[in-house]
C-alpha cells in the first residue's frame, strides 16, 4: 500500500467506519488517485491511455464485452479472473468488486486501473500490460514478452 494511499484513505477510515458509504469513499479516492497516475504515464508514452486500452482489449478478447473464456473463467472486455477480482478487493480493502462487473466495460476498466497503478504506480505501458497478464511479477517474467509484442501490435495499427 502506498503511503498515498495510506496517507488519502486512513483518516477517512477512523470517520466513516460504520457507514455504508465508506466503500465508495475508498474506491473514489484509490481511482481519482490511478487516474492521476494513468495520466502521469501517459505523458511518457507515445501513444494515449485510451489506445493502450483498447489493445489491452483487443488482445484479450478481441475487444468483445460479453466475451467468456471457460477454461480460466475470464469475463468480459479485459477478460478478467475471479482471482483478480479479489486481489482488488484487498487492494481497496472491500467487497465492492464483483466478477460480474468485469462484463462492464468501465468497471473494467476501473479494475485494470487500480490493479494496475498499485503494483506498479510510475509503470510504464509494458510493465502494465505485462502484469495484467502474467500478475504483479509479469514484467520480470520472460513468457509475458510475448504478450507485450501483441498489445504492441495493435497500438502501432491503432495510432
Amino acid at each position: 500500500m502506498t503511503d498515498l494511499y495510506k496517507k488519502l484513505v486512513k483518516p477517512i477510515t477512523d470517520f466513516t467506519a460504520d457507514n455504508n458509504l465508506f466503500p465508495v469513499m475508498v474506491l473514489t479516492i484509490l481511482y481519482a488517485y490511478a487516474v492521476g497516475l494513468v495520466e502521469a504515464a501517459e505523458e511518457k508514452q507515445q501513444v494515449s491511455f485510451d489506445v493502450f486500452w483498447k489493445a489491452i482489449c483487443t488482445v484479450e478478447s478481441n475487444g468483445n464485452p460479453r466475451a467468456f473464456n471457460k477454461k480460466e473463467n475470464a469475463k468480459g472486455i479485459a477478460q478478467i479472473r475471479p482471482i483478480m477480482i479479489e486481489d482488488i478487493n484487498r487492494i481497496t480493502e472491500s467487497d465492492i468488486f464483483k466478477h460480474e462487473h468485469a462484463y462492464r466495460e468501465n468497471l473494467s476498466k476501473t479494475m485494470f486501473k487500480i490493479y494496475v497503478t498499485h503494483y506498479w504506480p510510475n509503470g510504464t505501458y509494458e510493465q502494465w500490460a505485462k502484469s495484467w497478464n502474467f500478475g504483479p511479477t509479469g514484467p520480470s517474467n520472460p513468457k509475458a514478452e510475448k504478450y507485450w509484442i501483441k498489445v504492441q501490435k495493435v497500438m502501432q495499427k491503432e495510432k
